[in-house]
């Protein structure tokens, strides 16, 4: 893969939170990309029992942000919380969707190093790039009206 061309990659990021959690982020991740990748870019989201390959889904990938919440919040209740994933699909180089990634997760957690908790716990499965014919077939059938003008 030539780190200077330009190819489909999805940013994936999951998370635990609210149907109000999950419309802030959508505009935000909205926002981000019409700044950073104007026209290159398609956002998705992934409910708790999509599939994420063969034997996975979206709630096993992540299985851990709940657990996490609970032992944060151990007195409250998560109410209308759950697992879900949103996934950007960029056309762009390997290095510019590794920078868009840290971007994204800069929109859900501005300051990595801040004490305590995130307010929305979070995850990130990383760019998945084009390199086996799976992941090219995968990314083509979402995202390849990206490489249209």
């Amino acid at each position: 893969m030539d780190p200077t061309s330009r190819d489909l990659h999805e940013l994936r990021l999951g998370l635990y939170g609210t149907a109000a959690d999950r419309e802030r982020l959508l505009g935000e991740f909205r926002a981000l990309l019409d700044a950073e990748a104007p026209g290159r870019w398609k956002l998705l989201t992934a409910e708790a029992d999509d599939p994420v390959d063969d034997e996975l889904t979206v709630a096993d990938l992540y299985a851990e942000l709940p657990v996490q919440w609970r032992a944060e919040h151990p007195a409250e209740s998560p109410g209308e919380r759950a697992v879900f994933e949103l996934r950007a699909g960029v056309l762009a180089t390997f290095p510019e969707a590794r920078v868009l990634l840290d971007a994204l997760t800069r929109a859900v957690c501005p300051d990595p190093e801040h004490p305590g908790p995130c307010p929305v716990p979070w995850s990130s499965s990383g760019v998945t790039p084009p390199l086996d014919p799976a992941d090219r077939a995968y990314l083509a059938h979402h995202y390849a009206s990206l490489r249209t003008p």
